[in-house]
């Protein structure tokens, strides 16, 4: 292979296939990599980038969304035109899914797959009849042990 002189760039081209799982991954690029060639900085050899198969950014953060968690409830979906409207909530859900729980006793159920020090709970109450927003609570577990109650409101 050619020399690249100091300061310049080449374009490599990688030949072969690999299978593209969803989620994020980090590639990597490294030159040199048993430091056969003396070079002034032997800090620069590596490249790399993460990337995300599949829907949505790359983020520090582990996502779970309730229509791929374990459930009882009802799932909602967004209709073949994805029909938007205050009573068509799954086209307002990120993946345009989402799990209504109407009464006590139904759930959603997250394994979480890496330790985790907080919880964002996205959620939508219907407002009340009359106006003026309705006030609920939904119960936090962890590892079967009630955590505590999460207050839920739709009032501004």
């Amino acid at each position: 292979a050619p020399a690249i002189a100091a300061g310049a760039t080449a374009n490599v081209t990688i030949g072969g296939s690999w299978t593209a799982a969803s989620g994020g991954a980090t590639l990597t690029a490294t030159a040199d990599a048993t430091n056969l060639v003396a070079e002034t900085s032997e800090t620069n050899n590596t490249f790399a980038r993460s990337i995300v198969v599949g829907r949505g950014a790359a983020v520090p953060y582990t996502e779970l969304e309730a229509e791929k968690a374990d459930y009882e409830g009802t799932l909602l979906r967004s209709d073949a035109e994805r029909t938007f409207g205050h009573t068509n909530f799954a086209t307002e859900s990120s993946g345009r899914e989402s799990v209504r729980l109407n009464s006590t006793g139904e759930y959603v159920e997250f394994t979480s797959t890496a330790p985790a020090n907080s919880i964002v709970v996205r959620n939508s109450i219907p407002d009340a009849p009359g106006g003026g927003g309705r006030e609920a609570t939904i119960s936090l577990y962890a590892d079967g042990e009630f955590v505590r109650k999460l207050d839920l409101s739709s009032k501004q």
